[in-house]
């Protein structure tokens, strides 16, 4: 009996050791098995941030190439001007209405009949969606006068282009000049170059 006692007390022990060590094993268990879950989600979520930020450098890369073959195809408007559709007085600052703004850009300043004696300076804040009308005038600015202007007859210029003139040899002394290939070139207006739209 004394045998007896000792083994169930050995028993006793080791069942409880054994409980333990169980209890530490499924702890030890349920942390890896967290841990391996944790790094599975942070994988797809890289995996989709990466995914993302190729598709948005994908769609910026066909942006780019939309972008230079649209400029490689660009042509230059020689000249931005055109000519008054309807005629304006000296008074009036609602609107001018052009044959075409092919070349305009949607805001700036033009130049009314340069070179003759009712030249003027206006400045318009908005090209109408229907693009033949300037709207926002602000008439003779620049030191210049508002003056009376007659439709089909009166050339309209962007004034930040540079028009080149017909006399190179002896040209007005309002004219400007530039460089181009080495040559002086005389223009009329405030700018040089083309203007694309």
């Amino acid at each position: 009996m004394h045998i007896h006692t000792k083994l169930h007390r050995h028993d006793a022990r080791r069942r409880g050791s054994g409980m333990i060590e169980m209890i530490i094993a499924v702890t030890l268990f349920s942390i890896v098995i967290l841990s391996a879950m944790e790094m599975v989600q942070s994988g797809s979520r890289f995996s989709r941030t990466t995914l993302a930020t190729t598709a948005i450098e994908d769609l910026s890369q066909a942006m780019l190439y939309r972008f230079e073959r649209e400029l490689a195809d660009a042509t230059a408007e020689e000249t931005a001007s055109a000519v008054l559709a309807v005629g304006i007085t000296s008074t009036e600052d609602d609107e001018l209405e052009l044959d075409s703004t092919l070349g305009f850009p949607p805001f700036g300043s033009l130049v009314i009949d340069p070179g003759g004696a009712a030249q003027e300076r206006i400045d318009y804040a908005d090209l109408d969606p229907d693009q033949i009308r300037l709207t926002g005038l602000t008439r003779g600015v620049q030191c210049t006068q508002p003056a009376a202007h007659a439709a089909q007859t009166t050339d309209v210029y962007w004034s930040g282009y540079a028009q080149v003139i017909d006399d190179q040899n002896s040209p007005a002394p309002g004219d400007r000049v530039s460089q181009e290939e080495g040559i002086d070139t005389f223009f009329r207006g405030d700018g040089v170059g083309f203007s694309y739209r």
